[in-house]
């Protein structure tokens, strides 16, 4: 993720501040600033302007280089995942519901993507969607192609079951479980070295994005990341064009007064 922004964006007020000066100030060393003033003055009008047109193209480069243009960077460096996320969905019926849980998942999938996500979801049968796997383009897709189901909902102990032995097996120092049902919250026998969070797909969008929000930030509190941002200074470019323009500028100008 890239961010590009100026670090002295007031500079810009300079433009204004040479407009006023160049409209207002009297002119006392023509030679210092203007070789040849005198030929010049004796162009044509469609001349003048050309050459007008790269003396202020040089000056607005000129000022973008003093405002400083800066890109940054994002850098996450996580060699090895620190987490894993389990999900449980139950298959719904309504389907506006079931794309709005889905697309609360894949931004969820999206915000971790130093951790392992492994993907189930039932009805009447248990279904392992993915393995676990950071591999965030595969697991979007895999949620994409699931559809809404009218199905009775009967294999979740199952499910539950062969998800947890599945993130047993993981040497990972936090293990998670969010389990997505509809209904009161299901009575869970412990789950050894695991933690769960339940959200009821029933409730409210409101209160589903939330639960979502919170669990997000608690991950990111145990999340080992480093990040890191690249700071990469950009004003190089505009100065070297206003100096090439500048040349450019001058060259015309005293190629016009030897003629």
């Amino acid at each position: 993720m890239s961010e590009l922004y100026f670090e002295y964006p007031k500079v810009a007020s300079f433009i204004v501040i040479y407009i006023a000066c160049e409209a207002y100030c009297r002119l006392r060393l023509k030679s210092l600033y203007f070789p040849q003033i005198k030929s010049f003055s004796k162009e044509t009008h469609r001349d003048f302007r050309a050459l007008n047109s790269l003396r202020y193209m040089a000056i607005v480069m000129m000022i973008l280089a003093m405002m400083s243009p800066v890109k940054d960077e994002k850098i996450l460096l996580d060699i090895e995942p620190t987490i894993a996320i389990g999900v449980v969905l139950q298959r719904l019926e309504t389907v506006e519901r079931f794309e709005y849980i889905k697309g609360a998942l894949k931004r969820l999938i999206n915000t971790s993507n130093s951790d392992m996500v492994s993907l189930y979801f039932y009805d009447e049968k248990a279904y392992h969607l993915a393995p676990f796997t950071q591999d965030d383009y595969h697991l979007n897709r895999v949620l994409e192609q699931i559809e809404s189901s009218d199905k009775t909902a009967t294999t979740f102990e199952a499910t539950l079951q062969i998800l947890h032995e599945e993130i047993q097996a993981l040497d990972l120092s936090s293990k998670w479980i969010v389990i997505l049902k509809k209904g009161s919250e299901p009575s869970i026998h412990e789950l050894l070295g695991v933690q769960y969070l339940y959200i009821d797909t029933q409730k409210s969008e409101v209160e589903i994005a939330d639960a979502f929000e919170k669990f997000t930030k608690r991950l990111s509190l145990e999340d080992e990341i480093e990040r890191y941002t690249l700071k990469t200074y950009l004003y190089f470019y505009p100065l070297f064009i206003a100096f090439l323009l500048l040349l450019l500028y001058v060259y015309l100008l005293n190629k016009r007064g030897v003629k």
